[in-house]
């Protein structure tokens, strides 16, 4: 959803038909874009040490004026990279043109760019012949070698063992197979971690972080105006720095600014006039062909097969729309995560945590766990340790998995892993918890991680020595913490150092499955857990 600024927060608008005119001097295609938009915020201007290099037109063809007229230039036809990079060689010296304003003028990228938009662009952007190739030239100062490049894609690989299946798909050491959802995870989620300390120019790493960032904001959930301002204002900031990094303001490489550089200036204006990225969706028509490729049963007769279905596909809607079935009869409907299944259970006090199986009803945790159940109750009900301890129910049930309610993550503890536990199975044991930590007489919310060891079952009796714990049941996590600092992996690289003793927390303290990738002998947490729209791309 977008969020109305106040009144305060709405900037003034600017005079209706104004024109563009540059006046001759040298600007950017950031802000020959943005200097027509009614939203456009100029940033500020770069400061001479940033750059001490002549500024030139970026992303355009410079060729000295030959007198040429508007309208010769306007009648040169451009419909992709190919024809646009065609400019590169041997330019006409009675040709004058400004390419990019020759595709907003023909093109005119006014379609609004869903979530699955951008991640397309994404994948068309870091393809194996566009920027993670750029990484891969031994000419330039950017450079990635190719046994790093091996080791990259290693380390993909192996991290899937330790990130949940519901995260993303496995994904290969084979980047050359990877598709738009996988790059969007690797990009997002993997890149900061995995690239970092591989350029021998850090500001090749910042630039890439960046870019992460950026993807993070357009698929977010919600967004307000102001964050689509800082947003813009980003884009802006990137293509410049894209410019500087790899174009360089050289004819001869072109070839380094694909259009969907460009396109990333207009998804602030398509995320304003549209709404966030997961309001609009344009590839119905690829999912319903899948759905009628899936259906073809018939080699002899594929196209009365293809036909019959449609036309039983279309019995049903009108079944549907007539008689009030149309979600008993969709074909199209996800399952309904609301409904508990047989072996699931919720808790009257925990409606955000389902509990699911294996579940053992007899079990009786061992001293070790009881002391540190005692610790927990102590610190809420101030008691001495030891009484609790004694008091304490013997027979405490055991659940094995958990799910958080509504569409969250699903989590296992180590108590439900299989003890063979072989190499494809994905690790879903670890979680990121928060807790009230006490600072100079106050209480400060901190974020920690952690393998979730097993998850029990409190029943507390009914007495006044339990105070408000009286007769309540309370669910109980066992964890065992990673070192992190206090970090949110969901912001920032945080490494986990190393364990500590397992502690007992209330199982509502934990708020979402992570994930964890080794790279160069050190663990880092992938956490998701920031308010951003997943790839579900789920067959009917």
């Amino acid at each position: 959803m977008l969020i109305e600024p106040s009144e305060s927060e709405s900037e003034p608008e600017s005079p209706e038909n104004e024109s563009f005119d540059s006046g001759g001097e040298d600007i950017s295609v950031a802000e020959l874009v943005f200097s027509q938009s009614p939203q456009y915020i100029a940033p500020p201007p770069a400061s001479s040490q940033e750059s001490t290099s002549p500024i030139k037109p970026p992303m355009e063809v410079d060729i000295e004026d030959g007198g040429a007229s508007d309208s010769d230039s306007e009648s040169q036809s451009h419909s992709g990279g190919d024809a646009f990079n065609s400019l590169a060689p041997e330019p006409d010296e009675d040709f004058e043109v400004d390419v990019w304003r020759q595709f907003d003028e023909e093109l005119d990228i006014d379609q609004p760019l869903s979530r699955e938009d951008m991640v397309r662009e994404l994948e068309e952007m870091l393809a194996p012949d566009q920027e993670a190739e750029l990484w891969a030239i031994r000419s330039e100062d950017y450079e990635i070698t190719d046994d790093v490049w091996a080791e990259i894609w290693a380390e993909t690989a192996a991290a899937m063992r330790h990130i949940p299946a519901d995260f993303v798909r496995l994904l290969s050491d084979n980047h050359g197979y990877f598709t738009a959802e996988a790059w969007c995870f690797w990009i997002v989620y993997m890149a900061p971690i995995l690239l970092a300390g591989r350029f021998r120019d850090e500001k090749y790493y910042l630039h890439a972080c960046q870019f992460s960032d950026i993807v993070k904001t357009c698929i977010s959930f919600q967004l307000t105006y102001v964050e689509i301002d800082e947003l813009e204002a980003n884009i802006i900031d990137w293509v410049r720095k894209y410019e500087d990094y790899y174009y360089q303001y050289e004819e001869d490489r072109l070839s380094a600014c694909p259009l969907t550089i460009h396109g990333l200036l207009h998804v602030p204006d398509d995320i304003r006039f549209c709404g966030p990225s997961w309001g609009t969706w344009t590839f119905w028509i690829e999912r319903f062909c899948g759905y009628l490729q899936a259906s073809l049963r018939s080699r002899r007769h594929p196209w009365a097969n293809l036909n019959n279905h449609v036309l039983q596909l279309a019995y049903l809607e009108q079944l549907g729309a007539r008689y009030d079935l149309t979600d008993e009869l969709s074909r199209f409907n996800q399952p309904d995560k609301s409904k508990l299944s047989e072996s699931e259970k919720m808790y009257d006090d925990y409606p955000d945590v389902i509990l699911r199986a294996p579940y053992k009803a007899t079990h009786n945790p061992n001293d070790i766990t009881r002391a540190r159940i005692a610790g927990y109750i102590s610190a809420v009900i101030h008691k001495k340790r030891n009484i609790i301890k004694k008091k304490l129910p013997e027979n405490m049930p055991r659940w094995g998995r958990m799910r958080i309610a509504g569409d969250g993550d699903r989590i296992r503890s180590v108590s439900a892993t299989s003890a063979k536990h072989d190499e494809t199975e994905r690790d879903m044991t670890y979680v990121r918890y928060e807790l009230n930590v006490r600072q100079d007489d106050s209480w400060i919310p901190r974020i920690f991680y952690g393998q979730l060891q097993e998850i029990l079952v409190c029943q507390l009796p009914k007495d006044d020595f339990w105070s408000e714990m009286s007769g309540r049941t309370r669910l109980l996590a066992v964890i065992t913490p990673c070192t992190t600092f206090g970090k949110d992996a969901s912001k920032e690289r945080a490494c986990c150092t190393q364990t500590t003793s397992p502690i007992v927390v209330d199982l509502r303290t934990i708020v979402a499955g992570v994930g964890r990738i080794q790279t160069r002998r050190q663990w880092y947490i992938v956490d998701r857990s920031q308010g951003l729209l997943h790839p579900t791309f789920r067959t009917p």
